[in-house]
């Protein structure tokens, strides 16, 4: 074999393990030192060199490869038309929906659709972190929970007790009262008869073909009148739960059905 043929030959490889075990920058002693021979004309291959210099060529493994998406139908459209993935394998959990390559599993490879919670949900997940007064608790029925309630009347109802108890609490500040019944008798000189529990319908994630899928979540509402009345919103854990469980089943079923040969799981990959 001519010595065209055979460059880089063994004594390149000998000088640059010597090289890399002399030279101050590069310290191997009681590890491995990894060069690229890419500059040598082998962009494919890097020099495993240990302590003692002794050094073998081994092929660079191919990056992992990593995909964006943006949506559910991104997702199908994926696995059907980007033959990317040899036995696609489809992942759902609660920050993000992954592709798989069930065949090379080792590697890494995936396609990810980041999952993003709704304001609404959002809103609703975070009440009991909170306690309103009136004002507050008047602000979220008229503009945060505007389109969260199963029925609209309830909050209808709902804003003209709040908004009672504060005309109350205005006419009685005003004539210098500090009666006890401030901020629980309505305008009408009798007493709010508050509801236990609301019963909202939250969206749940940002998908274009979900963001208008609700389901149904209780939330407890305690009313404090000491002092000033306000407002505490306990949303029941395990509806919100439920809700995040049937929206993850109902993104599965429409996957399913577009792919039915993809296996769809609820969970995570790793």
């Amino acid at each position: 074999m001519s010595e065209e043929n055979n460059w880089p030959g063994v004594e390149l490889f000998d000088a640059i393990s010597k090289q890399a075990v002399e030279a101050a920058g590069v310290r191997v002693a009681d590890r491995v030192a990894v060069k690229d021979l890419a500059g040598f004309g082998l962009p494919h291959e890097v020099l495993l060199i240990d302590s003692d210099g002794k050094h073998s060529r081994i092929e660079k493994p191919d990056p992992k490869r990593a995909h964006n998406l943006h949506s559910c139908k991104d997702v199908i459209r994926f696995v059907k038309t980007s033959k990317l993935f040899a036995d696609p394998q489809v992942w759902i959990d609660h920050n993000a929906i992954f592709i798989t390559d069930d065949s090379e599993r080792f590697r890494g490879d995936f396609a990810k659709y980041p999952l993003e919670f709704t304001s609404l949900y959002k809103t609703i997940d975070d009440l009991g972190d909170a306690e309103f007064v009136q004002s507050e608790f008047l602000s979220l029925l008229r503009i945060n929970l505007a389109r969260a309630f199963k029925r609209d009347d309830d909050r209808i109802a709902l804003i003209k007790q709040v908004r009672s108890v504060i005309k109350r609490e205005s006419s009685s500040i005003g004539k210098g009262s500090g009666s006890y019944e401030v901020g629980v008798v309505n305008d009408q000189n009798q007493v709010v008869d508050w509801k236990d529990s609301l019963l909202l319908a939250t969206t749940v994630f940002n998908d274009p073909d979900f963001a208008s899928s609700t389901y149904d979540v209780e939330v407890i509402l305690d009313v404090r009148p000491e002092n000033r009345t306000s407002f505490v919103l306990k949303p029941v854990p395990a509806d919100l739960d439920r809700a995040v469980r049937e929206a993850k089943e109902a993104m599965r079923a429409f996957i399913e059905t577009e792919i039915p040969d993809v296996n769809v799981f609820l969970g995570s990959p790793w």
